[in-house]
């Protein structure tokens, strides 16, 4: 058993860096992660419930991906946002 069993959390970032080992220590302790990623899909440990492409500078991209996880995990306990960008957020241009 982990620290984090049954806990519902979605990460953003996953294809690498922080997001892709945050991943791994959440799975690892028992949380049910969802998680997201830009580029091409990732390899995921067993145990992800669930992994969606996302682009997190659409809002309507972010709304379906969240509101699908939502949904899987039956509710969220944990967000972490590990998504970054390169070269600005386009809404401060």
């Amino acid at each position: 058993m982990g620290t984090l069993d049954g806990k519902r959390v979605i990460i953003t970032g996953a294809a690498g860096g922080i997001g892709s080992g945050a991943v791994e220590a959440f799975v690892a302790e028992g949380a049910r992660v969802a998680c997201t990623y830009n580029s091409s899909k990732p390899t995921l440990p067993d145990g992800v419930v669930a992994s969606e492409r996302c682009d997190i500078t659409s809002k309507a991209s972010v709304d379906s991906v969240f509101d699908n996880f939502a949904e899987k995990l039956g509710g969220l306990d944990v967000l972490i946002q590990a998504a970054g960008l390169h070269g600005g957020c386009p809404a401060d241009e």
